[in-house]
C-alpha cells in the first residue's frame, strides 16, 4: 500500500501545517479511522516539508505493519497459520540522516541577510506585506534567535521597552511557539541601527493589529 505524493496543508486560522492522507479504504477496520490526520507543529513551510516527509514514512510503514497483520490474522482464522508473529511488532522511526549541518553555513547566512536589504522596487509584483517580510524576517530572526513562524506572528504590541531596552515578547499569546513559554528578548542595537523600531511605530494601531505579520501592517 503506498502512499500517495501530497504536500502539508496549512490551516487556515492559525497557520500551522498539518499532515493529512486518507487510510486506504481495506485499511479501514483495521487502523479504526478514515482519515491520518495531525499538527506538524510549525508554520515555517521548510521545516513542515522536512517533518512532513518522516510522518509520511512512518505513517506507510504502519499501514505496511497493518496490512501484513490483516493477511496473518486470516490465515490464523482460517488455520492456514497458528500465529502472528507481528503481533509485538512496533514502527519504530529511524532517525533521519543529516548530511550537512542543521543551521545556515556563514556564506549561507550571509547571502540571506544581503539578499533582504535589497531595494523592494526589485522584488517584483509580490504583496507589500511580502516585501517588508523579506527585509526584517530574516535580519529579527538572525538577531533574536527565533524562528521565523514566530517572527511573523508578532504583533505591534509584542514590541517593548524594558528598563530603557528595546525588546520583543515572543508569547504564545501571538500564535505558536516552539517552548511554548513566554520570553523577552533584547534587540540588538543594530536593528534598531536599521529602524525597526521606527518602522514597527509606523504601522497600524496594536487595536486593529491581527496576523502575519501583524507588526508589520
Amino acid at each position: 500500500m503506498v502512499l500517495a505524493m501530497t504536500r502539508p496543508q496549512k490551516h487556515p486560522k492559525t497557520g500551522v501545517y498539518y499532515f493529512r492522507q486518507r487510510v486506504p479504504t481495506d485499511l479501514v477496520s483495521v487502523l479504526g479511522k478514515a482519515e491520518e490526520k495531525f499538527s506538524l507543529r510549525t508554520k515555517d513551510i521548510a521545516e513542515a516539508k522536512a517533518k512532513y516527509l518522516t510522518a509520511r514514512q512512518k505513517v506507510q510503514n504502519e499501514w505496511d505493519l497493518a496490512t501484513i497483520r490483516t493477511i496473518y490474522r486470516t490465515g490464523i482464522s482460517k488455520i492456514v497459520v497458528k500465529e502472528d508473529p507481528t503481533e509485538h511488532v512496533k514502527v519504530r522511526q529511524s532517525k533521519q540522516v543529516r548530511e550537512r549541518p542543521k543551521g545556515f553555513t556563514d556564506d549561507e547566512a550571509e547571502a540571506i541577510l544581503r539578499c533582504a536589504l535589497r531595494d523592494p522596487a526589485k522584488l517584483g509584483g509580490m504583496s507589500e506585506l511580502n516585501k517588508l517580510a523579506i527585509r526584517w524576517v530574516p535580519w529579527m530572526c538572525a538577531y533574536t534567535g527565533a524562528r521565523a513562524g514566530e517572527i511573523t506572528q508578532l504583533r505591534r504590541e509584542d514590541f517593548i521597552t524594558e528598563h530603557g531596552i528595546e525588546c520583543l515578547k515572543v508569547s504564545p499569546e501571538a500564535g505558536t511557539v516552539k517552548t511554548r513559554k513566554y520570553r523577552l528578548v533584547p534587540l540588538h542595537p543594530h536593528l534598531i541601527e536599521m529602524g525597526l523600531m521606527n518602522f514597527v511605530r509606523s504601522r497600524a494601531d496594536p487595536v486593529q493589529s491581527g496576523s502575519y505579520p501583524a507588526a508589520l501592517k
